[in-house]
């Protein structure tokens, strides 16, 4: 299996060759490991995966950044803090 993450910007692609079936927090791993340490945060990224795998990835990648997300809802200040 081979993961494709492309770079529109300034053209480049990395092909990642895996060993196994990988899973959301594989890539998320993947993603920082190989284009987030190497170029930052991107512009845009797209995923045409399903929410679940979305929401998982972006689970494992904020909080290999140290970034606590909590989820608030309108008129909850309880989450504000």
């Amino acid at each position: 299996m081979i993961l494709v993450i492309i770079d529109k910007l300034i053209k480049w692609g990395y092909f990642i060759a895996c060993t196994k079936e990988i899973l959301a927090e594989d890539v998320a791993r993947i993603y920082i490991k190989e284009v987030f340490i190497k170029h930052g945060a991107l512009d845009k990224i797209i995923l045409d995966r399903d929410l679940r795998f979305i929401v998982v990835f972006w689970e494992v990648f904020l909080a290999e950044q140290g970034v606590r997300v909590v989820i608030s809802i309108v008129y909850y200040p309880q989450t504000d803090r």
